[in-house]
């Protein structure tokens, strides 16, 4: 302690923000190490939070504060010491320092997390109650002021802004703890202030802050609070006798914001003020103005998800069982209320009957509205009316769901879904929300009648608004949205990955290592977590195909190939999420698109749209693992010279250099068991040797099998290639376009030097018979293989006579291979610590390698050539006039076959 405080404190003080957080951590160990140094601790963070001269000081001290709440607290002096760092901090919410007010809110936000805001009337049978709480009335009110002068003067959040992307997520986090903490009568003293200041005022620039703050209210109770907000909200939004929006227009989009993120979180508690709401929606959804349709489309989203979603009961640090009788608490509950994971008592409200009901009903209505639109001529309301469907499909999908994969599939769905994360708290001792499911329906049937129903319209909408010549850009952008929502969306909240990396970096930062898991976490920290563990759970699925999904896959196929770029971009970007909920489709869309590569009547847009379709790692991961897949992009690659334009074939040049890259990378062989594994203690223990003996012979088979499908794949690629070369290496004349000669000869070399595949004669042909082309590129890449092979035969000639020769007393390592393949060197590594599994390549021999380039025919390939004397003079002349030739001149000699593109020439090059 005499010898890490002094140092910690010295280090804790600097301007560096790394070191004064790992000094914090230091401290933050040695004060559950050691009590006796918290008081010296404590009074130094009371003199740098005063210290307004020295800013940096005063936000490690809410830093470090933060991290040694829970030693703080076990303190009798701590409450005291607490109260006293609350009453600076608020004055630490300042708009003019985004630092400073990012320091204090993570310090309240700790803070709430740990300690009860209680009022002392609510404790009055409780005798010694620590000081604070009689100032936090005062207090509540005062943060709630700084707020109001924090969202006056907020600049625009919009994307990029760094204090959106920071400060966004903590005052989210802050909302939620602050208001889910207080007492009855502290929340109807916060509740009332809040009703009176952001009903009445507007704050344009922060209305997705001022929105989270609303929706975490009305989650703390809302019954109480909906009575209060809805009807004062909707004063603002619509006139006394419903039929017009207020105006001006931007002030009544503000407050139909707030009203979307009310109803979001209210449950049940919003069944009252339903009609009230839908009387807006119906005003608003077809409104001229699009500010308005845009915030009314949220608002049914949201008032849907908020009648079917699954929420917690609360986020409060007291179980509800204490929480409902406040007479029954005791002075440690207050000093340390944190339960263990058995006395949580975490629940999850979910939709009642009653809400479902009213759902379908609001379903059914916008439904029909919609359809109606969609008969109009005009745009207008038809891009209206698809955003409405959209707002209805992402808001209420959980009760008309798509229909789940078969059984035997849903053992797969966390391979098939890329992307998917998952991590070492997903097991069974952090995994509380398995305890809870989603909702039952009350009418199942209902839910596949209006999904199909649902389908079949938007089918009729893509045959009428996506195959014209000259579509409606904003309108086909609106009808992305709406196929995507309907193919991939489950109709539930998905941010759940931030409120799961925020629980995560809170568990890390307050870990105590002398008291267990079980410390760092906090009742709401444990309900954020189940919370995530829930959503990610009501998102995932794999879902089964029928015939609207693939009719609708055709269409956004076709979109993807369109000659308009803004709906090619769109279709591109929403394809990826439709192939992850349905994987088993790829090979139907991936041929559709890749068809069009080989369409010799396929327009620049048509190709550039495949490439960018085709090119992206999701895509190329599944056409390299599916032969046929393969086939079709080669065959349209290779043939594909419709345009001679430099910046299509550049495109195509990068799209097969890709696609080489990924195939190149692909293992041909498994993994194998060491022997000993069999007989290992531990293995015969656990499991029978019958079991271990059946579980060992299936994976080798597997393996075998594998290694041999890839082996197959390989001479399919090489005999497509070379069926494409043959006749048009020695000539430009050929129907396989010229720069593509450079690149299938690349790639061939690439591939035949790999050590886990048979190499064949016909690509050092090729090679040589390259040397004497009439295309440039060509001719330069084969002179400069033509020195890897050289060098390749020369290694293994000195390899033969190293294995003639033996080892020596020098080296002594028995076999010369051992010098020359690495993955034979002997590492001097203990047999305990090696795995039990080890690399196992496919078997192509090194010994056929060998015969490849130490026999004679490839010497009496060249004999051949060298005999006949117009190849050799051709091959000299070529070669000198290369060598004089300047760039330029070189351009305007490639110019009677076709445009020059260096880029080509570079990508063949770069393979090899």
């Amino acid at each position: 302690e005499g010898l890490i405080l002094p140092l910690a404190l010295k280090s804790f003080y600097s301007k560096d923000i790394s070191m004064s957080f790992a000094a914090s951590q230091a401290i933050k160990e040695l004060g559950s190490i050691s009590r006796d140094c918290l008081p010296g601790i404590m009074q130094n963070i009371l003199m740098s939070i005063e210290n307004v001269m020295r800013p940096h000081e005063v936000q490690n001290s809410l830093s470090l504060t933060s991290v040694l709440l829970k030693p703080i607290l076990e303190l009798d002096e701590g409450f005291d010491f607490l109260g006293q760092v609350m009453q600076i901090a608020v004055n630490g919410i300042d708009a003019n320092d985004p630092t400073k007010t990012l320091y204090a809110l993570r310090f309240f936000t700790a803070l709430f997390m740990e300690v009860p805001l209680l009022d002392p009337k609510d404790i009055s049978h409780i005798s010694e109650k620590p000081e604070f709480l009689y100032v936090l009335n005062d207090l509540c009110t005062a943060i709630l002021q700084r707020f109001e002068e924090l969202f006056r003067n907020v600049p625009d959040l919009k994307k990029g802004n760094p204090f959106r992307s920071h400060m966004k997520d903590v005052l989210r986090r802050f909302f939620v703890s602050f208001f889910h903490q207080m007492s009855d009568a502290l929340y109807s003293h916060c509740l009332s202030l809040i009703t009176r200041q952001f009903s009445s005022s507007i704050f344009p620039t922060a209305k997705q802050i001022v929105g989270h703050l609303l929706s975490s209210l009305v989650h703390a109770n809302a019954t109480k609070s909906v009575n209060h907000l809805i009807p004062a909200i909707l004063k603002k939004v619509i006139t006394s006798d419903g039929e017009q929006i207020q105006s001006p227009a931007s002030e009544a989009a503000y407050f139909m914001h707030l009203l979307g993120h009310i109803v979001s979180n209210a449950g049940s508690a919003v069944l009252i003020h339903v009609d009230q709401i839908t009387a807006v929606l119906d005003v608003a959804l077809f409104h001229e103005k699009s500010e308005i349709q845009r915030e009314a489309r949220k608002l049914l989203r949201k008032l849907l998800r908020g009648l079917l979603g699954v929420l917690p009961r609360d986020f409060s640090v007291l179980p509800p069982s204490k929480r409902s009788n406040m007479q029954k608490l005791t002075a440690q509950d207050i000093r340390k209320p944190t339960p263990s994971f058995q006395d949580m008592e975490i629940d999850f409200l979910t939709p009642n009957s009653d809400c479902q009901k009213k759902s379908r009903e609001i379903l059914e209505k916008y439904f029909l509205l919609s359809e109606t639109a969609f008969k109009s001529n005009d745009a207008a309301s038809i891009r209206a009316a698809f955003g409405c469907i959209d707002a209805m499909i992402r808001g209420g999908a959980q009760i008309f769901p798509m229909p789940r994969a078969k059984p035997e599939f849903q053992a797969q769905e966390s391979s098939l879904q890329e992307g998917v994360e998952c991590d070492d708290e997903d097991d069974t001792d952090y995994n509380l929300a398995s305890r809870w499911g989603s909702f039952v329906l009350d009418d199942p049937e209902w839910g596949r009648g209006f999904r199909e129903k649902l389908g079949l319209l938007l089918i009729e909408s893509c045959k009428v608004h996506a195959n014209v010549s000259n579509p409606d850009v904003p309108t086909i952008k609106a009808l992305l949205k709406m196929v995507s929502s309907y193919l991939a969306s489950n109709g539930v909240w998905t941010k759940y990955e931030t409120l799961k990396s925020s629980a995560s970096y809170h568990k890390a930062v307050n870990r105590s290592w002398f008291q267990g898991k079980e410390s760092a976490y906090s009742r709401p920290l444990l309900v954020w977590r189940s919370y995530a563990l829930m959503g990610k759970r009501l998102d995932m699925g794999v879902f089964e195909a029928n015939g609207v999904v693939s009719d609708l896959l055709k269409h956004l196929s076709s979109m993807c190939v369109h000659d308009f770029s803004m709906v090619r971009k769109k279709a591109q970007k929403v394809l990826p999420k439709v192939i992850r909920r349905f994987p088993y489709l790829h090979v139907q869309c991936l041929t559709q698109v890749l068809s069009t590569l080989s369409d010799a009547n396929s327009s620049k847009g048509a190709l550039k749209g495949v490439i960018f379709t085709v090119q992206t790692n999701q895509a190329m991961k599944k056409i390299v693992r599916n032969w046929s897949l393969s086939k079709f992009l080669l065959n349209g690659l290779l043939g594909s010279h419709q345009y001679d334009e430099i910046k299509i074939q550049v495109r195509l040049s990068q799209l097969w250099s890709t696609y080489v890259k990924h195939w190149f990378a692909l293992p041909f062989g498994g993994l194998k068991h060491s022997d000993s594994l069999m007989t290992d203690v531990d293995v015969t223990s656990a499991f029978s040797q019958e079991m271990v003996k059946k579980l060992f012979e299936s994976g080798r088979n597997s393996s075998t099998y594998r290694a041999k499908k890839s082996q197959e794949t390989y001479e399919g690629l090489v005999q497509l290639m070379k069926f494409q070369l043959d006749g048009s290496s020695g000539t430009s004349s050929s129907s396989v376009h010229w720069r593509y000669v450079v690149l299938a000869t690349s790639s061939l070399i690439l591939l035949s030097m790999r050590q886990d595949c048979t190499p064949d004669l016909k690509v050092v042909e090729y090679v040589i018979h390259g040397l004497n082309s009439d295309i440039l590129p060509l001719r330069q890449l084969c002179r400069a293989v033509l020195f890897n092979f050289s060098l390749i035969y020369s290694v293994n000639r000195a390899k033969d006579c190293m294995e003639t020769e033996g080892s020596t007393a020098d080296t002594g390592i028995e076999g010369a291979d051992n010098q020359l393949n690495p993955q034979n060197f002997e590492m001097p590594i203990d047999q305990e610590f090696e795995g039990p599994f080890s690399d196992e390549p496919w078997q192509a021999s090194e010994t056929k390698k060998q015969e490849l380039w130490s026999n004679s025919a490839v010497m009496d390939l060249i004999d051949s050539l060298l005999s006949q004397s117009d190849w050799f003079k051709s091959v000299v002349e070529k070669i000198s006039n290369d060598h004089r030739l300047s760039g330029d001149e070189r351009a305007q000699t490639q110019s009677s076959n076709a445009p020059s593109m260096p880029a080509a020439s570079v990508a063949g090059r770069s393979l090899v």
